[in-house]
């Protein structure tokens, strides 16, 4: 986790490499009210770690939104790296910060299409593991 207040310079990058694949993306320069969860794979070839994707929050729950953005890089896509951010995002809000949260909207067509997936499966895996509807 990275706080914009404190590497603002990173967190813009952040954002900006994000605008290049999020059309709707406008915010980049006001990063200090925002928290940036990045997600990166080890690369053991090189001992080095190589960035997947992120996803931003507000700090102070104030809209009550968990999410403000989330971005894969197009070769991290499909390995279920946006659904994990997804449920970090969730888990933070709900388990930590004890709020009820949503993403910030309007969802981009790739994020509704992301969040439906990750609903449709969660609320499939809630009923296939109660008991009381097998």
């Amino acid at each position: 986790m990275v706080e914009g207040k404190k590497e603002p310079l990173y967190c813009q990058n952040l954002c900006l490499l994000g605008k290049l694949f999020l059309d709707h993306k406008t915010l980049y320069h006001e990063v200090d009210t925002f928290q940036f969860f990045v997600l990166t794979e080890d690369n053991f070839h090189f001992g080095t770690k190589t960035i997947c994707g992120y996803f931003s929050r507000e700090m102070t729950l104030i809209e009550d939104f968990n999410l403000a953005c989330i971005m894969v890089l197009p070769p991290y896509q499909r390995k279920g790296y946006g659904r994990f951010m997804i449920a970090m995002s969730y888990y933070l809000s709900g388990v930590i910060d004890d709020l009820v949260c949503t993403p910030e909207r309007p969802l981009s067509d790739l994020g509704a299409i992301s969040y439906k997936s990750f609903w449709k499966d969660t609320i499939f895996d809630a009923l296939t593991h109660n008991p009381s509807f097998k």
